[in-house]
């Protein structure tokens, strides 16, 4: 009886999830923002251009970074910001903040000839602003100060890795082996 009752209660569960409108909270994809500092190298005291997009048109756009606050509408919003100058390398955070209408989503997201929907039903559906943040880091360089370990990094330490090629002595090594081998090969074959 108890394995009856419990086979039944998951069919009309089963039915259920069928049968019943599904919540609209997981229908639209959430937005998204993409944030683009140009530049190889930026260098504390230069200005940074910071640039944001996102995949929805924002009511408000705010860009912050070291205290300085940029905002704007649309579906992007660019900046110049000011660099302190650094003596050793520095990372610092700029956050984008995008707030957007919910209801604007989903109303391009309808189908075409979707029927009326009810006072009760609109009123769940549309659920009106949201925001989105996103974050990314900035890194200042020093300009031209030495670290003191020799390696002319311009002082760069554990930024910059020293990429010099092998030693001329282990070129020269294995230019021998490779002449060395060749011959032994070559005689061989004699």
């Amino acid at each position: 009886m108890k394995k009856s009752l419990a086979a039944l209660a998951a069919l009309i569960g089963a039915l259920a999830t069928l049968v019943l409108p599904a919540s609209t909270a997981h229908a639209y994809p959430d937005p998204t923002i993409t944030i683009e500092i140009p530049g190889d190298l930026l260098y504390g005291g230069d200005d940074v251009t910071i640039s944001a997009s996102a995949s929805v048109s924002c009511e408000t756009w705010t860009m912050v970074y070291l205290g300085q606050t940029a905002t704007g509408s649309g579906t992007s919003i660019t900046n110049t910001f000011d660099t302190p100058v650094v003596q050793e390398i520095r990372r610092d955070p700029v956050t984008v903040t995008c707030v957007y209408d919910e209801t604007a989503i989903q109303q391009s997201s309808a189908p075409v000839g979707s029927g009326t929907a009810s006072a009760t039903e609109a009123a769940f559906a549309l659920p009106g602003l949201a925001s989105v943040s996103r974050s990314a880091t900035v890194t200042l360089l020093p300009r031209g100060a030495g670290d003191g370990d020799g390696d002319d990094d311009g002082g760069l330490a554990g930024v910059l890795p020293d990429t010099g090629g092998a030693s001329f002595w282990l070129l020269l090594a294995g230019a021998a082996l490779v002449v060395v081998g060749g011959g032994v090969a070559l005689r061989r074959r004699a």
